[in-house]
């Protein structure tokens, strides 16, 4: 993976890379990156699920954004978990609530023994996949439209 390949992916999103950015928190530096690609981080998200952003950085050239965030639990006190965020916005990687760390440094910790298992390139070529199979279908039934609204135009 190479800066160069990491900007062809952002342009086939149709987005920017991630990137660093000097907010005076890690809620307002996530919810600088992610607001308009997830709603996770919005007020409105954090506070129905009692969550707090404690760290957030781009990755991996800028094709991820990793947020380190405490969440209250259901049994009472709060735990850890990392979440990773691709170009779109779409979770890779979430632990569930029992899957939770109790701290900051052991969700971390978890989260990069995971992440070395992942293939960025794999990951990506996979999704874009998805993303044509999408756009095709979508142009198809946009062709469909239009030739039901030019017959309805000639009768």
């Amino acid at each position: 993976m190479n800066i160069q390949l990491a900007n062809k992916i952002a342009d086939a999103y149709e987005q920017t890379l991630f990137h660093s950015k000097y907010c005076t928190t890690a809620r307002a530096n996530a919810q600088s990156m992610l607001i308009g690609r997830t709603h996770y981080v919005d007020d409105n998200t954090l506070r129905y699920f009692g969550a707090r952003i404690t760290s957030a950085q781009p990755s991996t050239f800028g094709l991820f954004y990793r947020i380190t965030e405490s969440l209250s639990l259901p049994t009472g006190g709060r735990a850890f978990r990392t979440v990773l965020f691709d170009l779109g916005g779409q979770v890779v990687y979430r632990p569930t609530l029992e899957e939770m760390h109790p701290t900051s440094a052991k969700a971390e910790k978890a989260f990069y023994a995971w992440f070395e298992t992942l293939n960025v390139q794999t990951y990506y070529r996979d999704q874009i996949r998805e993303r044509i199979i999408r756009t095709n279908r979508l142009a198809v039934s946009l062709e469909d439209a239009l030739l039901a609204l030019n017959v309805k135009e000639i009768a």
